[in-house]
């Protein structure tokens, strides 16, 4: 029963990363949550980048963020991750 109540809990532990920094402006935030559902995780291939808790799907959003933070066009974000990943 215990071992069963643990497997039942495991998935709601925090991740042991930082937590990810939110863009100040919900409008541009939205913006970002729009990309992250459309860009697909190289790691874990049938989940977005907004769904994927790995390591390169976390990079992957705070570039997405810095980028439109500094004025990008969402057509630029995506050349840009194309061709680094």
């Amino acid at each position: 029963l215990k071992i069963a109540l643990l497997l039942l809990l495991l998935p709601l532990a925090a991740p042991a990363t930082e937590p990810e920094r939110l863009l100040a402006d919900p409008a541009l935030e939205a913006r970002a949550e729009r990309l992250f559902r459309e860009l697909r995780c190289m790691v874990c291939q049938a989940q977005s980048v907004a769904e994927s808790q790995v390591e390169v799907a976390q990079s992957i959003r705070e570039t997405v963020r810095e980028r439109i933070a500094s004025g990008e066009g969402d057509a630029a974000i995506k050349d840009f991750l194309v061709s680094r990943y």
